[in-house]
């Protein structure tokens, strides 16, 4: 073996480590990522903490819904109930978390 082929081998080898070697992302990527996940986290765990209203019975006349955000927002659920049956929802009363409506006709 001369000394070119010597070279050659040793500029091969080098060259297939160096393309078996992972990627390294510079410090500014890596943070980036981390960012992104904190965003996307934060996002998450406050979603699950906002106000939701549920169904807690309902038909074709009336519906009662469970109150965990505003007025408004149950009121929306239960107009969106009584349009199923082509009705409008008025509210007819609220005892501490749970409203009633009344499906009325329009």
């Amino acid at each position: 073996m001369n000394a070119q082929d010597f070279q050659e081998q040793w500029e091969r080898r080098q060259l297939e480590e160096s393309a078996r070697q992972k990627p390294v992302l510079s410090g500014r990527a890596q943070i980036a990522i981390v960012s992104i996940w904190v965003v996307i986290l934060t996002a998450v765990a406050l979603s699950a903490c906002a106000p939701r209203d549920i169904i807690a019975s309902g038909n074709e006349s009336s519906v009662i819904v469970q109150q965990d955000g505003s007025v408004a927002s149950a009121s929306a659920l239960a107009q969106g109930h009584c349009q199923k049956y082509g009705r409008n929802a008025r509210l007819a009363h609220s005892q501490g978390f749970m409203l009633a409506f009344d499906c009325v006709g329009r």
